[in-house]
C-alpha cells in the first residue's frame, strides 16, 4: 500500500488510453455503418452482410443505438480499469474474500465513470483507511476459517485449525485458507500471490493430483501453512510460522477490545 500515492500520479495515462480506446469505439462503429451505406448502396447487402458483422454495423448506424453500445463499451473498460488500480493499489490483497467480491461486484454493476476526480478521491480515501481495512480483513479471515474459535478462546488463534469444505479448488475452505494466507504474506512484508496456482491453493491443487477424484488424504504445504486433506473435504492445518500467528492473535484482540494477558497461552 505504500505504493498507492505514487500509482496516482500515472492515472492521466491509464485516463488517456481509456478515452482513445472510447474514441476509436465510436470511430469503429462509425466506419461500420459506412461501410453497410456502402453495400446497401450496391444491393447485395443482403448477402455479405450475416450475423454478428449486421447487428454491428446496424447499431453503427443509429445515433441512439451507437450510444448504446458505447455505453457498455465503457462500463467494461471502466470496470477493468476499477479492478486494475484495486490490484495495484495493494488495497484488495488486505481485503478478505466477502469484502473482495462486494468490492468487484459494486464495480461491475455500478461500472461508476472513471474521472481522475474519482479515481483520486476513492484511492486516496481508501488508502488512508489501509489499516483498518487491513484489521477487518485479518478477523474476518480468521473467523471464516475457525467460526466457533471465539466460544472457547474468543482472541487467540491455536497452532493448528479444522477447515471444513476444501474439496474443489473454488471451495469456500480453500479461497478462506487463501484468505489467512495472505494476511500472513501482509504481516510478513511480502507480496500475497496474485493467482490461485500459487500459495496454499496451489498446493492443495498440487497435492491432489489431476482427475475427478480426492484421495482419501493429502499432505500440503505452503510457506506459511502445512496440512492434510481428508476425503470429506476437512483440512487439517498447522500455522508454521508462529510469530505471525501471535501477531495476528494480538490485531484480533485490538479489534475486539481486549487484551492478551500472555499471548504464549495461544500456542
Amino acid at each position: 500500500m505504500e505504493n498507492a500515492p505514487a500509482l496516482m500520479t500515472t492515472v492521466d495515462d491509464l485516463l488517456d488510453a481509456r478515452g482513445a480506446a472510447l474514441a476509436e469505439f465510436d470511430n469503429a462503429m462509425r466506419s461500420l455503418g459506412i461501410a453497410r451505406q456502402h453495400l446497401l448502396d450496391a444491393g447485395f447487402a443482403k448477402y455479405a452482410l450475416v450475423g454478428a458483422l449486421e447487428r454491428l454495423s446496424m447499431h453503427s448506424t443509429d445515433a441512439e443505438l451507437r450510444k448504446g453500445g458505447g455505453e457498455r463499451f465503457r462500463r467494461a473498460v471502466d470496470k477493468a480499469l476499477w479492478q486494475h488500480l484495486g490490484e495495484k493499489t495493494g488495497l484488495l490483497s488486505l481485503m478478505d474474500t466477502k469484502t473482495r467480491e462486494k468490492w468487484q461486484r459494486d464495480v461491475s454493476d455500478q461500472s461508476p465513470e472513471c474521472t481522475r476526480d474519482a479515481l483520486e478521491a476513492t484511492f486516496a480515501s481508501l488508502h488512508e483507511q489501509r489499516g483498518l481495512i487491513f484489521e477487518r480483513g485479518l478477523v474476518q479471515a480468521f473467523a471464516n476459517l475457525s467460526g466457533h474459535y471465539r466460544t472457547n478462546d474468543p482472541f487467540k488463534l491455536g497452532p493448528k485449525i479444522i477447515v471444513t469444505g476444501c474439496s474443489e479448488s473454488t471451495s469456500r475452505g480453500r479461497l478462506y485458507l487463501a484468505d489467512a494466507e495472505r494476511v500472513l504474506y501482509v504481516l510478513d512484508g511480502k507480496k500475497p500471490p496474485e493467482t490461485a496456482d500459487k500459495g496454499v491453493r496451489g498446493a492443495i491443487a498440487a497435492a491432489t493430483g489431476v482427475g475427478w477424484g480426492i484421495p482419501k488424504q493429502c499432505d500440503f504445504e505452503s510457506e506459511y501453512l502445512s496440512g492434510r486433506l481428508f476425503i470429506n473435504g476437512n483440512a487439517h492445518v498447522r500455522f508454521k510460522n508462529d510469530d505471525l500467528r501471535h501477531r495476528a492473535n494480538r490485531l484480533i484482540a485490538k479489534h475486539y477490545g481486549e487484551t492478551l494477558a500472555d499471548d504464549s497461552r495461544a500456542a
